[in-house]
């Protein structure tokens, strides 16, 4: 993770958490995890869900609300 994503995730810490333990319990891997966080998703207009995460809780919400399809089986 580089410092201008350790900043961006240092403003919202509590969603960045949440997203990271999300994501790590969907691949039970933290580095698969990191590699989905920040490759384009088609559900986020082509933004990471790293980028949306940390643009605004909208897109924090979107990002947890697809971890959670894919968690539980649901086609996304």
């Amino acid at each position: 993770m580089s410092v201008d994503d350790m900043k961006a995730w240092h403003e919202n810490p509590s969603a960045a958490w949440r997203l990271l333990r999300l994501a790590t319990q969907v691949w039970d891997d933290a580095a698969d995890a990191d590699t989905w966080m920040h490759r384009p998703h088609p559900e986020l207009g082509g933004k990471t869900p790293y980028d949306a995460a940390t643009t605004d809780s909208a897109g924090a919400e979107r990002v947890e609300a697809i971890l959670g399809r894919i968690l539980y089986g649901i086609p996304t």
